[in-house]
C-alpha cells in the first residue's frame, strides 16, 4: 500500500488488509507476520495503530503473538462462538449477508419483547446513541457513528431482559461493526442521515409498545443493510 492512510480507522484498515491476506492464502497458518516496524512502514502509521490491529486479530483467534518471537497466523480453529463466526464469514465461502439474516432472527424477536419490557432508563440510553450518531454525521466522525450504531442495537437487545439474548448478541458485535463499515462506504451523506432516522422510528415503535410495528421496523432496517451488502462487488 503506497502513501499514508488517512486518520480514519487506521487499525481497522490494517485489520481488513491482513484479513484479506489470510483469506486469500497469502498468509498461511503458521506464517509469521511482518515486524511492527515493517508494518508501520508498510501502512504509513505509528506503532499504536499496528498494535491495536494485531490485538483485534488476536481477539478473533486468527493470529497469536509470542513474546520475543513475533506474531503468527494461528494453526488451530477459533474456539468461541464469535470467533467461529468471524472465521466462517471472513475465511470461508460465506459472506456478511448471512450475518444479517442471523441478526434479523435475533433483533426482530428482541424488538417485539422490548416493546413490552423496555424501561425509561433504556429508552434514554438508546436516545443517547441516536444523539451520538447525529453528532457523528455532522462532524464526519465515522468511528463514532458506527460505534454508536452498534451500541444502539446492543441496547435494544438488552431491553429484552434476557441474558441469552445479550450474551449471544455480544459475541456478534465486532462482526456487526465490520458489516456496517462494509455497507456504508465513504463519504458521509444523505444515506447515513436516513440510516440514522430509521433508528428513531425503531425506538418510537418500541416505546409505544407496538410489538408488530417494532418487529417490522427492525426487519425493514436490516433489509436495507442486506441490500447494501448484496450490491457490493464480490
Amino acid at each position: 500500500m503506497n502513501g499514508k492512510i488517512e486518520k480514519v480507522s487506521l487499525n481497522s484498515i490494517i485489520v481488513e488488509e491482513l484479513l484479506q491476506e489470510i483469506k486469500s492464502g497469502t498468509l498461511k497458518p503458521g506464517d509469521k507476520l511482518q515486524s511492527e516496524k515493517l508494518l508501520c512502514e508498510r501502512f504509513g502509521v505509528g506503532r499504536h495503530a499496528v498494535r491495536e490491529a494485531l490485538r483485534k486479530l488476536e481477539q478473533m483467534a486468527l493470529v497469536k503473538t509470542e513474546t520475543g518471537k513475533g506474531t503468527f497466523v494461528c494453526e488451530a480453529a477459533p474456539d468461541t462462538f464469535g470467533q467461529q463466526l468471524f472465521s466462517l464469514i471472513l475465511l470461508e465461502d460465506s459472506n456478511l449477508i448471512t450475518l444479517v439474516e442471523f441478526r434479523m432472527a435475533i433483533e426482530m424477536a428482541a424488538a417485539e419483547l422490548a416493546a413490552e419490557r423496555i424501561t425509561e432508563a433504556q429508552v434514554k440510553a438508546m436516545k443517547e446513541c441516536i444523539y451520538d450518531m447525529q453528532e457523528a454525521i455532522m462532524t464526519g466522525n465515522r468511528e463514532q457513528y458506527f460505534d454508536s450504531n452498534v451500541r444502539f442495537h446492543a441496547a435494544l437487545v438488552s431491553a429484552v431482559h434476557n441474558r441469552f439474548f445479550e450474551v449471544n448478541y455480544a459475541s456478534l458485535q465486532e462482526l456487526i461493526m465490520f458489516s456496517q463499515k462494509k455497507s456504508q462506504p465513504l463519504p458521509f451523506g444523505a444515506a447515513l442521515a436516513q440510516h440514522c432516522e430509521t433508528h428513531i422510528s425503531i425506538l418510537e415503535a418500541i416505546r409505544s409498545g407496538n410489538r408488530d410495528e417494532a418487529r417490522e421496523r427492525v426487519r425493514s432496517h436490516l433489509q436495507v443493510l442486506m441490500d447494501n451488502l448484496a450490491s457490493l462487488p464480490a
